[in-house]
């Protein structure tokens, strides 16, 4: 085991019942020399993982891991926050509701919610992986980014919706225009399936920007109900973006 690996085994140990270890005690759990412990958790408190209390000896995490958990928290506290706007939009709707993030060029899906839509078989499970390029989620988030990042994440040619091979220049005219009106979209399925996603994006980097998407079978749609789709869509974006600071 390596000393990455075990470090983090000792952080793996903290919980509410347990607040502080002595050396022994980790030692123990992680089945390593008493004195590999020692080594090991007065280096980490060095680095401000752990701190030892000076009459006991023992140790508790330290202010970087608070750091961390904080960090953590107010990106978690926004997916939440976002999970209960979608699937509010998503009852309401009776649609399928998606809260993503992006990572490079992938869009991860973080929540789904369902309404009573029927076609609750084409959907997203969470975890998932797809191309931004093909997603409203994928586009409203790579619409927030600056030409000068787009330009190295969009390859010269890319697959776009139902396996079109779409040019770089088509990529950024259209994520421009996405970019002017607030609000993105995609189709899927030779267009049986819309989207529509908006995109908060933090003004700081304790946060990751989130997505909120709207996915439904077109012919369940007219025009009047996908307006009012997008404009409460903009509306939970810019409540989510008030809530944490964040121009829209």
């Amino acid at each position: 085991m390596s000393s990455l690996n075990k470090g983090l085994a000792i952080l793996d140990l903290y919980c509410s019942r347990t607040a502080e270890l002595g050396v022994t005690e980790a030692a123990r759990h992680l089945n390593i020399p008493k004195s590999s412990a020692s080594r090991l958790m007065a280096a980490m408190a060095r680095q401000g993982l752990l701190e030892v209390e000076e009459k006991t000896r023992r140790y508790r995490p330290g202010f970087l891991a608070f750091r961390l958990g904080s960090l953590y928290q107010s990106h978690a506290s926004l997916v939440d926050l976002a999970d209960q706007a979608v699937g509010d939009l998503a009852e309401r709707y009776a649609v399928t509701g998606y809260v993503s993030l992006l990572d490079r060029t992938n869009i991860i899906v973080m929540r789904m919610r369902h309404g009573s839509t029927p076609l609750r078989t084409i959907v997203s499970e969470p975890g998932s992986c797809e191309p931004a390029f093909n997603t409203a989620a994928g586009r409203a988030l790579l619409a927030r980014m600056d030409d000068s990042v787009l330009k190295d994440l969009v390859p010269p040619v890319c697959e776009g919706e139902d396996g079109k091979r779409v040019r770089s220049k088509e990529w950024l005219k259209l994520l421009d225009a996405m970019r002017a009106r607030g609000w993105a979209e995609a189709s899927h399925y030779e267009g049986q399936i819309g989207a529509i996603a908006v995109a908060v994006v933090p003004d700081d980097t304790k946060t990751k920007p989130v997505a909120l998407s709207l996915s439904f079978p077109q012919t369940s749609v007219d025009a009047a109900c996908r307006t009012r789709m997008v404009g409460d869509l903009v509306r939970c974006a810019e409540d989510l973006s008030r809530r944490f600071r964040v121009p829209h």
